[in-house]
């Protein structure tokens, strides 16, 4: 299973973990308590994960339409293999995803062990310049015509650290029981 896959399964499971507390509870709980509880999660995760190196098979894939109806242009397609890791930051509540791409399309990288050494031993100018270096290398095989850093596993998990909640809205549903 790959990483960014477990990453959904784990949102997932900490949204089934909120609702069955909740549901054994004689009262619904408010949306506060739930973004409190999860936030309380989603540290320790973060804690507990921040000591793994996971190996990762990514396999990204880019399909553009051209104009008119089923017309393909450029299809583009990459498997890369890395590993990936929390790097935490300063302040210590910043957590940083770091992908070290090995293989590519199952050819090795061949300056990795340069790479690792410039970005983690050389002194950055700022925490700032770091952070930047280590999304920008971490990046660094994404393919299409837009740059992102945004495409790590645990993106999700995000929005639910006690730090970010102030920056998103949530809101309440209605539960149907439909299975919707």
């Amino acid at each position: 299973m790959g990483l960014a896959r477990g990453a959904v399964r784990a949102f997932a499971s900490v949204a089934a973990g909120v609702h069955l507390t909740f549901a054994a509870s004689a009262q619904t709980p408010t949306l506060d308590e739930v973004l409190a509880r999860a936030g309380r999660y989603v540290t320790e995760f973060e804690r507990q994960l921040s000591g793994i190196v996971a190996e990762e098979q990514y396999v990204q894939e880019v399909i553009r339409f051209g104009r008119g109806p089923g017309r393909l242009v450029n299809p583009m397609r990459i498997t890369l293999r890395s590993d990936l890791l929390l790097v935490r930051g300063r302040p210590a509540a910043v957590w940083v995803q770091f992908r070290d791409v090995f293989e590519v399309d199952g050819s090795s990288v061949r300056d990795r062990a340069e790479r690792l050494t410039e970005l983690f031993a050389a002194n950055p100018p700022s925490r700032d310049a770091q952070i930047r270096k280590i999304l920008a290398e971490s990046a660094r095989y994404n393919i299409g015509d837009i740059e992102r850093n945004i495409n790590v596993p645990l993106l999700a998990l995000q929005f639910l650290e006690p730090a970010n909640q102030p920056r998103f809205r949530f809101r309440r549903t209605a539960a149907t029981g439909s299975g919707k």
